[in-house]
């Protein structure tokens, strides 16, 4: 008569007859030999999948960082190659989110009537309204609203992220530090 296994037993049988035991240790000998061996093996697969978590939120915010300031840049370079011009709203295209506004300007003694000047935040300008835009020299079409800054709430996501992401590897560090250190 077969004894009967107890439920560590019968709880260590089933998790090495498990396809994903299996599939990543290879047959049971192969396995860890007892039950806080495959514990531990889990617990540090959990760690190398968080600390590429951790790794990808810093990748994710210096890429957020670097599209701020170039997007800042180019908008501050086309400022200084440009003219700064005071301009009436003459017509408003609404959206629900957004409007598209078009202005009349006068510019190098000629008058340009219903350019689009980008979108704006829904309500923001009524018709007759002054504006101020740049307006490119060799393409008085051309025109950019003053929207240096407005990537500034992605510059400051992103730099969280990366403070997050490097706090969560430093703890992370500093508790292996701790546990290897009680260990000796």
């Amino acid at each position: 008569m077969p004894r009967k296994m107890s439920k560590a037993e019968l709880m260590e049988a089933q998790i090495r007859t498990d396809p994903r035991m299996v599939g990543m240790y290879g047959m049971p000998y192969a396995q860890p030999q007892t039950t806080q061996g495959i514990q531990r093996e889990m617990r540090e697969n959990k760690r190398k999948k968080l600390v590429g978590i951790y790794i990808l939120l810093i990748i994710i915010g210096i890429i957020g960082v670097l599209f701020a300031v170039l997007d800042n840049a180019g908008i501050k370079r086309f400022q200084e190659t440009a003219d700064k011009a005071n301009v009436t709203v003459t017509y408003i295209k609404h959206n629900n989110l957004s409007d598209k506004i078009y202005v009349t300007y006068e510019y190098d003694s000629k008058v340009y009537t219903n350019v689009s000047a980008g979108n704006v935040s829904s309500g923001k300008y009524e018709t007759a309204d002054e504006i101020t835009v740049y307006i490119n020299r060799h393409n008085p079409y051309s025109l950019m609203q003053d929207i240096y800054g407005r990537f500034d709430w992605l510059r400051n996501v992103s730099i969280a992220l990366i403070i997050l992401g490097s706090v969560l590897l430093i703890i992370r560090h500093f508790r292996r530090y701790l546990s290897e250190s009680s260990n000796k």
